[in-house]
């Protein structure tokens, strides 16, 4: 997260699912989530241009994943050549985390870490926030099993209030 942005458990359940998808899209972020409608530095992993783009116009609208503008940047690879190149990205995901710093991909586990996280940041205890928002936050293969976990358990814990 960017330092303007707190770290509560809904913007960091944000940027994982943001960060996820960008993995999806072929698109590596070079800083801290800036939240949805802010720009955002990142690399395109198709031709290797660094700079900000924002994440509200990556994410698709209304249900529609396809990403606004079709067009990555000036100067990328032909718009022909996108769809083959971000599947071979989208082919080195998995649905497991095989880090050695194990990534929660279940609910279970997602629990655990949001859990943790609320209470660390209960006690106002920034730095120890910090370090049980690093499962969070880190690029793993499985991003996408991890976001999806997170959902999850980010509703289970809003609706037990």
């Amino acid at each position: 997260l960017i330092p303007d942005l707190r770290p509560t458990l809904p913007n960091l359940v944000r940027a994982a699912e943001a960060t996820a998808r960008l993995t999806e899209l072929a698109w590596t972020p070079l800083a801290g989530y800036p939240g949805a409608d802010q720009p955002w530095l990142m690399q395109c992993r198709l031709c290797g241009w660094e700079g900000r783009r924002f994440w509200s116009h990556l994410r698709g609208r209304n249900g529609d994943p396809t990403p606004r503008p079709i067009i990555r940047h000036p100067g990328c690879l032909p718009v022909a050549d996108h769809a083959e190149l971000i599947a071979k990205f989208a082919a080195e995901l998995t649905t497991t985390c095989e880090c050695e710093f194990k990534h929660p991909t279940t609910e279970r586990q997602a629990l655990d870490v949001l859990s943790s996280l609320k209470n660390a940041s209960q006690g106002n205890s920034g730095p120890l926030a910090l370090l049980y928002a690093r499962p969070i936050l880190e690029p793993c293969p499985a991003s996408n099993t991890r976001a999806t976990a997170l959902r999850c358990a980010l509703n289970r814990i809003t609706t037990q209030k």
